[in-house]
């Protein structure tokens, strides 16, 4: 099989969940970091050549340019590939306090997550509703809080948008293998 993600930062997080979730020696795993938006706008033969050859093709960059999506659907489909958008993530406007507190009291921990992280996220839903949407805070954000650290005390992330080796796991154990066994 011959995945193609392509996007930004968050496609590194979104390969760092495949890699620690799924066995993926057979897999041919590229990432592309050209605008993850149009595929009508390749500029260079090397873009074009990975998309002919993907099976899949994984947008992982957190947005979506609503006026391309249209686009990029009638690409893939015409091509017999499928087609999947990964979700925005935010772990919320502080970790800091998590190293106040002690070892012991820091697996489980949550954190607020911002309102426009919420809003973007139900908005990408809605856009992308054509095809397969995967929203990485929908199936673990709870009353509007995200988890910030694994049962272990981990941190998911450092940075409150990029995920640690433990959050690929969290997340793959929790969202991306979730999404594998909904599907028919």
């Amino acid at each position: 099989m011959k995945l193609l993600v392509v996007g930004n930062s968050f496609a590194r997080d979104f390969v760092n969940m495949t890699t620690e979730t799924f066995a993926v020696e057979n897999v041919d795993m590229r990432i592309e970091t050209i605008s993850p938006n149009a595929f009508l706008r390749l500029k260079t033969k090397t873009a074009e050549e990975l998309y002919t050859a993907a099976d899949i093709i994984v947008f992982a960059s957190g947005d979506v340019i609503e006026r391309c999506l249209s686009d990029n659907v009638r690409f893939t489909r015409e091509r017999n590939k499928e087609l999947f958008y990964i979700g925005t993530k935010n772990f919320g406007y502080n970790e800091n306090w998590i190293m106040r507190l002690e070892p012991r009291d820091r697996p489980n921990q949550w954190n607020r997550v911002s309102s426009d992280s919420l809003d973007m996220d139900a908005d990408l839903s809605r856009i992308v509703r054509e095809i397969n949407y995967i929203s990485l805070m929908k199936p673990i954000v709870r009353d509007g809080y995200i988890p910030i650290t694994d049962a272990d005390g981990r941190l998911i992330s450092i940075d409150r948008a990029h995920i640690t080796k433990f959050g690929a796991i969290f997340f793959g154990q929790r969202v991306l293998l979730e999404a594998v066994m909904e599907r028919p």
